[in-house]
């Protein structure tokens, strides 16, 4: 009889600004997902009074001894299924949220840590995530700087979560995708915003299944990586696995501050095709990453042409200074207020009246849908 089932692990990891835990590659190694890197305070460490005593009195303390923490117990079940991770301690003893950012006390009074570093924790974990950037990369399309300025500082309040499956089996796939799903089920029931990284076509199926958007896409060592979102917040339970019933895209109508707020980026980066695909999720609707960006300049340019044909006169002369401001680069803005005789106030109160406007349109107005061949469903 074959092997059944070996394991199935869905790990749950909040990001916010205190303990987290991610997986990382390295272009060193193999393959992806040979780290398992730990943030955190006593209990990344493992830290335990009774042995610390004891080895202050021996005149010796030794962190590899701090070995039965919760990082030591994940790590162990890892290694059942991937046997070659390689663990990533950054635990710091007494760390707190303000300390985090500034410097582990406990390392700068002389005190051993499982993987030494100068510099805050914050440093070294960000240092780390640079020299192992798949994961990174997803973080880094997701959180934009408006998200990363109301991340949560404590686990108990986190919205955010990054989401680690970990399948071992030979035969009995599909009973492994069940429970993979069921397992994804009930975590989405807490209505925040999942992040998951994906190596394997049939996870690419799992996560387009269940409404994930594909953020980014990159190669380790010869191996294709997706990183996928699925953002709950406005949409909760009941209207994710609507959507999966209904085979489509999570959508939660975006606030117009939201849409302006995009729009805006969308017209500073015009030029750049790599920054909209993995900064304007508003407007790329879903396409393929290799697609968003004329997508996005295909739908602002149609907003451009209804709010012309639809809109009064006056807002022309709006519409004309982001013309002027964003998409005719000939000139500085200098030049454009000049050429609508405006003063440089007039001229950015009429930039910000097109932009609301053009959000206005795009909300208004159904937009096409296009997802990669390879994850289309058949």
């Amino acid at each position: 009889m074959r092997k059944r089932l070996v394991a199935l692990v869905v790990a749950l990891v909040a990001l916010v600004f205190g303990t987290t835990a991610v997986t990382a590659s390295s272009n060193e190694n193999d393959s992806p997902g040979h780290y398992y890197l730990a943030l955190g305070d006593s209990l990344a460490y493992g830290f335990q009074l009774a042995k610390f005593n004891a080895e202050v009195a021996a005149g010796h303390v030794d962190a590899a001894t701090f070995n039965t923490g919760y990082v030591d117990d994940f790590s162990a079940k890892l290694r059942t299924v991937q046997d070659r991770i390689s663990t990533v301690n950054l635990g710091c003893p007494g760390e707190t949220t303000v300390s985090y950012f500034v410097g582990c006390a406990w390392h700068a009074s002389g005190l051993p840590l499982h993987h030494t570093y100068s510099g805050s924790q914050e440093a070294a974990a960000l240092a780390f995530l640079e020299r192992h950037p798949v994961h990174a990369d997803l973080v880094n399309a997701y959180f934009v700087p408006a998200k990363r300025q109301v991340l949560v500082v404590g686990a108990e309040d986190a919205t955010d979560f990054y989401i680690l499956p970990i399948v071992a089996g030979t035969e009995e796939r599909g009973a492994a995708l069940c429970a993979l799903f069921r397992e994804l089920a009930g975590i989405f029931g807490l209505n925040g915003a999942y992040l998951c990284m994906s190596r394997e076509p049939w996870m690419d199926r799992l996560l387009t299944d269940c409404a994930f958007d594909m953020l980014t896409e990159s190669h380790q060592s010869g191996r294709g990586v997706k990183g996928w979102a699925l953002d709950l917040k406005g949409v909760g339970f009941g209207g994710w696995i609507q959507a999966v019933i209904d085979g489509r895209h999570v959508e939660a109508r975006p606030s117009n501050g939201d849409l302006q707020t995009e729009i805006l980026s969308a017209l500073i980066h015009w030029d750049d095709a790599a920054w909209l695909a993995v900064n304007c999720h508003l407007l790329s609707d879903g396409a393929a990453l290799t697609e968003r960006a004329e997508m996005i300049r295909q739908t602002i340019q149609e907003a451009f042409s209804h709010a012309r044909a639809e809109g009064p006169g006056s807002m022309d002369k709006a519409l004309r200074a982001l013309e002027l401001a964003y998409l005719k680069r000939s000139a500085s803005h200098k030049q454009a207020m000049r050429s609508l005789s405006v003063s440089r106030a007039t001229f950015y109160r009429l930039c910000k009246r097109g932009v609301g406007t053009l959000a206005e349109h795009v909300a208004s107005t159904p937009r096409r849908r296009s997802t990669p061949e390879t994850l289309r469903r058949g």
